[in-house]
């Protein structure tokens, strides 16, 4: 399974999606689209604003998963071990990116040194969490044609059976969507515009003394050369803004970000309904 920054509702999913056994093809930097990526064509008059609501998919519904905080708590401590509950992050399009942003300031100030966040951790009580699937059978449910299953007697799948109503739309509120999105995300950084903008910017980098095909490949080495890292981070900021590769990135990631809108309009509906629910139910869960 691809790894990335997790959220509190991503979490669960995650989860929920190893214990299914499921993958996904193809890695989250774009060197490595997958065959479903090819299937993929860019809109050709995509809205500016498509990977804001891209992002706005992505993160569950904040209030709902700080009641799914609560019923954790409580949960695990019942069963003998404990859960610190986590402020509910943002999760982005850029998150599911191996090669984030760089501009000029921030390769100044920090190179390519950024805050990643681990996510929540459960201490204790590992089978209690995530359930035995012994007294009640596993619950599965099929989104964007990703499997994923949780067990419902296990903490994790009565926190989401609580706050969403059931487990399986607590499944389908705060998982699967990042995986999903990754094949039209992978499409767009293995588009012809990427590679002419990457062309570009390793021309730009040859300028500068740096011999990098790609800014990937110039971070990996960066990271390998702790002495050289600012002094490659800042000539690598330079350059993709001396050829707009990041604006370019979010053109493409546009256009294929809104075939993914339009292609799962049905089981988007799903997910925000779902939301929906869990965002009642905690209203209730959080005035105690």
């Amino acid at each position: 399974m691809r790894r990335h920054v997790m959220t509190t509702g991503a979490t669960a999913i995650a989860v929920a999606l190893a214990l299914a056994g499921c993958g996904n093809g193809g890695g989250s930097g774009g060197t490595n689209p997958g065959a479903a990526s090819a299937q993929i064509s860019p809109a050709q008059n995509a809205d500016p604003q498509t990977v804001a609501q891209a992002n706005a998919l992505l993160s569950p519904n904040e209030a709902a998963e700080q009641a799914r905080q609560v019923v954790l708590e409580t949960c695990m401590a019942a069963a003998g071990g404990s859960w610190t509950r986590q402020t509910p992050e943002k999760a982005t399009v850029y998150d599911l990116l191996a090669l984030r942003p760089l501009t000029i300031e921030q390769a100044r100030q920090r190179g390519y040194n950024e805050d990643r966040s681990t996510g929540e951790q459960a201490q204790g009580g590992g089978q209690a969490f995530l359930g035995t699937g012994q007294t009640e059978a596993p619950v599965s449910a099929d989104l964007f044609g990703i499997k994923s299953q949780v067990n419902p007697d296990g903490c994790l799948g009565k926190s989401l059976a609580e706050v969403y109503g059931s487990v399986q739309s607590g499944m389908q509120a705060t998982g699967v969507v990042d995986n999903a999105m990754l094949p039209a995300v992978n499409a767009a950084l293995a588009s012809q515009e990427m590679s002419d903008v990457t062309g570009k910017w390793s021309a730009c980098m040859k300028q500068a003394g740096e011999n990098f095909p790609t800014p990937d490949l110039a971070t990996m080495n960066a990271r390998q050369q702790p002495d050289r890292s600012m002094a490659i981070a800042l000539a690598d900021a330079k350059c993709r803004e001396s050829v707009r590769y990041e604006q370019v990135r979010t053109s493409q990631l546009n256009r294929y970000l809104a075939t993914f809108l339009r292609q799962h309009e049905a089981e988007i509906t799903t997910v925000l309904d779902a939301r929906k629910v869990g965002a009642q139910n905690a209203e209730r869960i959080l005035a105690g």
